[in-house]
């Protein structure tokens, strides 16, 4: 019995500079509680209605690997990722991503309440996405890297 032939896995490599403006970015999400605002690296705290280690993350499904799409495509996008959302059983809130120097326009986005780690992954798969933000309320806001993600390195000159 022969093995089918499989492509060779390809990582996703997100440049550094990349890397440095999802941080710097700021991330809003539009709970019934009132808007609430991540940053990378920084302490989310607590609410009555989502207590102590309770997920919340951000994904968006436009501008996949960060190439910039039509609106029309990236809300066909995003609608298809709510749906999926939805067919998991997930609950989701508006979100964006904004870039705090303006460069960007605020991108779409969902926050969702729970959510594992293999559904950000496989999302993150399905819309072409080199990260979510995620954070356990009561900890810190943290970016969680595309599964096959590599920071490429710049190249560095003596």
């Amino acid at each position: 019995m022969t093995k089918p032939d499989l492509a060779p896995v390809q990582p996703v490599l997100i440049s550094e500079a990349l890397i440095a403006a999802y941080r710097a970015a700021k991330y809003w999400v539009d709970l019934p509680s009132g808007k609430i605002i991540l940053e990378i690296g920084e302490l989310v705290q607590c609410t009555e209605q989502f207590p102590p280690h309770t997920r919340l993350a951000v994904i968006t499904a436009c501008n996949p690997f960060s190439q910039p799409l039509s609106a029309s495509d990236n809300a066909s996008r995003q609608a298809e990722l709510i749906r999926a959302v939805e067919e998991a059983g997930i609950s989701w809130f508006p979100a964006a991503g904004t870039d705090p120097k303006g460069v960007w326009d605020p991108e779409p986005s969902v926050g969702i309440i729970g959510g594992s780690d293999d559904q950000l992954d496989g999302w993150m798969e399905r819309f072409e996405q080199n990260a979510v933000v995620s954070v356990e309320l009561g900890g810190l806001t943290a970016l969680r890297l595309h599964p096959r993600g590599i920071v490429a390195q710049a190249a560095r000159t003596c």
